[in-house]
Order: C-alpha cells, then sequence, then structure tokens
C-alpha cells in the first residue's frame, strides 16, 4: 500500500554555533527524525533506514532585528510522549481522533523554542518565542531537498495572493523552473512510490471541479466540509427535486471516514458513515471508469442502497444521471460504472 506522510510547519526561528544532534522516533518506530542543529536547524525525516525528505535552513526573519538571536545556543532540551483520544465539537470526518506522538523541545538562550512532534504519520514542528516584546515576523524560511528523480503536484501562482483555483500541475523536480511560485500544501511523489505531503497548520483548501451531474453530486460525500452550500438559482432545485430530496439527506459531520480505494489524479471512492447510515462518494478523471464497490466494511446484515449514477449518454450530455434503489448484502461486490468525468453517489441504510 502506498504511504502518505503528512510534513506540517508552523513558526521557527534559527543560527548556531555548535553542532549537536537529536533524534525522535514515531510510536510505531517506523519513522525517525535526526535534528541538527549548526549554524541553522536542519532534519532529516526517515522511514526506516531510508531518508525521504530533508528540511533546512528553518528560521524566521523579524521586521526590526533581522539578525535578533547571535547563535542556537541550546539551553536544554525536554521530552514527552502523548497518547489521547480527542472528540472534536464538529465531526468533520471522524467521531473520535487518536492522537500519539512523541515530541521534542528545544529550548535556546535566546528566548525562544522549536518542538517537533512525530506522529506515525509524519512530522509537524512549531515555534514559540518567549520575549515580552511584541514582534512583526516578514518571512518564513524552509528549505527542502529532494532526490532527482522525486516529482510534485502543485498549484502555481503568479503572486502571493492567490484564489487557490488554479489546476494542479505534475513535473518532476528538475523540470520545475527556478523562480516560480508554488502554494502549499504540495505533494511529494518519490520513485519507490511513497508520497509526502508538505503543508501548513490550521489551514484549510477547497479542490473544485467539474464534471457531470453525479460526479457534482458526489462531491458532497468525497469532500470534507462542514458548511455546505448550495450554488445556482433556488428553482433548479426546486425543478429537480429527486437529487434535491438526496443531498438533503447528507449529513455535514461524520462518525467514520474510509478511502475505500483510488489513484492520485485519477479516481476516489470514500465512503462516510453517520451513526448507522453510510454515504459513499466516488469520483474519476475525464477517462471513464468501471469499478468493483466490495462492501465489507459494512456490518453483516441486509441493507437498502439508493444511488444516482451516470446516465447512459452522460459522456455527452452531463445532467443526464439515473436515480437507482435495490437491496444487497455485506459483503456483496457492488458495480460502479462511470462516466468521462462522472460519479457515483450511494445512501446505504440498514433493513
Amino acid at each position: 500500500m502506498q504511504k502518505i506522510l503528512l510534513l506540517v510547519s508552523s513558526l521557527l526561528l534559527g543560527i548556531s554555533v555548535y553542532p549537536q544532534k537529536y533524534g525522535l522516533t514515531s510510536p510505531d518506530g517506523k519513522l525517525t527524525a535526526g535534528i541538527e542543529i549548526d549554524n541553522g536547524i536542519f532534519v532529516a525525516l526517515l522511514k526506516g533506514r531510508n531518508a525521504v525528505i530533508w528540511l533546512g535552513n528553518i528560521s524566521l526573519e523579524n521586521y526590526y532585528v533581522p539578525e535578533m538571536n547571535p547563535g542556537f545556543r541550546v539551553q536544554r532540551i525536554s521530552n514527552r510522549s502523548v497518547n489521547e483520544t480527542v472528540n472534536p465539537e464538529i465531526r468533520e470526518k471522524e467521531s473520535a481522533y487518536v492522537n500519539s506522538y512523541n515530541e521534542l523541545e528545544i529550548k535556546f538562550k535566546s528566548n525562544f523554542a522549536v518542538t517537533f512532534r512525530l506522529f506515525n504519520e509524519g512530522l509537524a514542528y512549531r515555534f514559540t518565542i518567549s520575549g515580552k516584546d511584541s514582534l512583526r515576523i516578514v518571512k518564513e524560511n524552509l528549505d527542502l531537498y529532494f532526490e532527482t528523480g522525486d516529482s510534485l503536484r502543485f498549484q502555481s501562482s503568479e503572486t502571493f495572493n492567490s484564489a487557490y483555483e488554479t489546476p494542479y500541475e505534475h513535473q518532476r523536480v528538475k523540470e520545475i523552473k527556478t523562480g516560480r511560485l508554488i502554494s502549499l500544501p504540495l505533494l511529494v511523489e518519490k520513485t519507490d512510490g511513497t508520497f509526502i505531503m508538505v503543508t501548513e497548520s490550521d489551514l484549510y483548501d477547497y479542490p473544485m471541479g467539474q464534471g457531470t451531474r453525479a460526479h457534482s453530486m458526489a462531491l458532497f460525500v468525497v469532500l470534507s466540509s462542514p458548511l455546505t452550500m448550495l450554488p445556482d438559482s433556488p428553482s433548479d432545485y426546486y425543478r429537480e427535486k429527486e437529487c434535491t430530496d438526496f443531498i438533503r439527506r447528507i449529513p455535514v459531520v461524520w462518525d467514520e471516514t474510509r478511502l475505500i480505494e483510488g489513484k492520485m489524479a485519477r479516481y476516489t471512492v470514500i465512503a462516510r458513515r453517520s451513526g448507522n447510515e453510510w454515504f459513499v462518494g466516488a469520483i474519476t478523471d475525464w477517462n471513464g471508469r468501471s469499478i468493483d464497490l466490495l462492501t465489507d466494511f459494512l456490518v453483516e446484515g441486509r441493507y437498502r442502497l439508493e444511488e444516482i449514477q451516470d446516465g447512459i449518454n452522460a459522456d455527452k450530455r452531463a445532467e443526464d444521471y439515473k436515480r437507482i434503489e435495490t437491496e444487497f448484502g455485506a459483503g456483496d461486490i457492488l458495480k460502479l460504472h462511470l462516466a468521462p468525468g462522472g460519479g457515483w453517489v450511494a445512501r446505504i441504510v440498514p433493513m
């Protein structure tokens, strides 16, 4: 199975004199972070014995005193481990999350500290400053080092004022021209099939797409959005009451979310549970696709299925769809047929 490692950045600071090395291991022991303080903060993230990404020049620039730190002189370090269950107020994906990580905090003599947290899924870091005076941070620095064969999926913008609606590009690192502005998040694909996502904390994105009617309806399940909106005129939804009634039943908070299957930039199938009801959404790129959906994620029993699928002419008329109701047993295989740019969405209720 392809793994996705998540790298989250926050505030950072730096310049050092004496090289010092520290290590951090994920709770399951599969990831290791090697941290070095030597004229800056440098990190190597390893999966097993293989380095997957390197970070360097981790620093902030202060508007008033650009070189506020004479050096990265470590005052003390502290470690802790956390393993807890978090129950979010808004159940965007799950009713409960396991929050498990090992943490290393490095405090410097210049009134700041950097905290690294290594989860089973990836690495996060954060900078804290203990000075009493206010600061104006004008620039955050982070150098990412890749291997020659690595490729990136990213959005590029002309300026920092981006609408985040440009199409994602896929290029090898060596093919990306110097000087291009690349927005976060970005996805790194290693030659061995490993994916690494680089992003910032406390940010949200909303991938938008166009396709068939069934595709658009499936997005209500595929995309994470606790605040759902319906575009266009209200009269359109009165006219399409069958689709409107289906959308009305889709929850905006969930008790469980599962990625059933998918391939980056090609197709995805996601199942979400609210109470004892499941909703499943499937979308594809501009290639028609047939998917055998194994329903072994369901508790044993019989279920009623209400589905919206692409109509026979959906590849020519995007609004063409078909609504079907049927029954099936947990573990059965459902045959999905998606038109180019198409989709499939279903509500599954126990009988």
